[in-house]
């Protein structure tokens, strides 16, 4: 099982894969969110809802989940809403 630091180093690290293709540009939105902007890595409640995934393909599902509902959505809701609902 992984603990709360491995899962967000592998969060950071899979946002950080690129495919060279429009995800690439959410991906790094997200990272700028967690990792920028919010990203206090020493307060780790900005990453509890990593408390759910047990293993990395859980948090890579979470994250292509995550910039799916941001292209569909994002004329209607903005970035920081989706990724709070989502998350």
């Amino acid at each position: 099982m992984l603990n709360l630091n491995t899962k967000i180093n592998y969060f950071k690290k899979y946002l950080e894969v690129k495919n060279n293709s429009y995800a690439d540009a959410i991906k790094d939105e997200i990272y700028l969110y967690f990792f920028d902007l919010y990203g206090n890595i020493e307060d780790m409640n900005g990453f509890l809802f990593l408390d759910t995934m047990q293993t990395k393909k859980d948090i890579e599902y979470h994250i292509d989940f995550l910039v799916s509902k941001i292209i569909m959505n994002e004329h209607q809701d903005g970035l920081n809403e989706i990724i709070y609902e989502y998350s």
